[in-house]
């Protein structure tokens, strides 16, 4: 699989044998856990200057719209050459703590649903295809495993720093 090293920790947080039974893993997980958070929660930090767990929820969302933009972009146009973008910068939008959780939840949900369907539409050439984004070859069959992995990590950090749920 063709990825940059800085995304094959993303890809090795994934247990699943394949990358979309971690996204629907990922799905179920992730939808639990956000249901049973309040509107206090979901605008909280776990520390001065972090995003707050909605923030954090949508860094997800807009991540996985990229990573879905990036591989359909590769899949149909082979050898794409795709800009990066400043996660932070899209991550510490105060107006995601003005959404309501339920809004947070219902985003999350359309995201992750369109991108299962996006990856289980791509056929084997279509997730061998490699292009460049952020001035790094990637293959699209990678970028589903990222999207996995980077729910993954995040979820992960949200539930030992922002909830103690260790």
């Amino acid at each position: 699989m063709i990825v940059d090293d800085y995304f094959k920790y993303y890809i090795n947080l994934v247990n699943q044998k394949h990358y979309l039974i971690g996204l629907k893993d990922n799905f179920d997980n992730t939808v639990e856990l956000l249901e049973s958070l309040d509107e206090e929660t979901g605008n909280s930090a776990y520390a001065d200057g972090k995003w707050t767990i909605k923030q954090l929820v949508m860094h997800i969302v807009d991540c996985e719209r990229i990573f879905n933009y990036r591989a359909l972009t590769i899949a149909r146009e082979k050898n794409a050459n795709l800009p990066g973008f400043d996660h932070d910068q899209y991550a510490f939008q105060e107006r995601h703590n003005s959404k309501s959780m339920q809004q947070i939840i219902q985003e999350y949900k359309a995201s992750k649903a369109a991108t299962i369907s996006l990856f289980e539409g791509f056929n084997a050439d279509e997730l061998a295809a490699v292009g460049i984004a952020n001035s790094k070859s990637i293959q699209v069959e990678a970028i589903g495993w990222i999207a996995a992995g980077h729910e993954i990590h995040h979820m992960k950090i949200m539930r030992e720093k922002y909830l103690n749920l260790v």
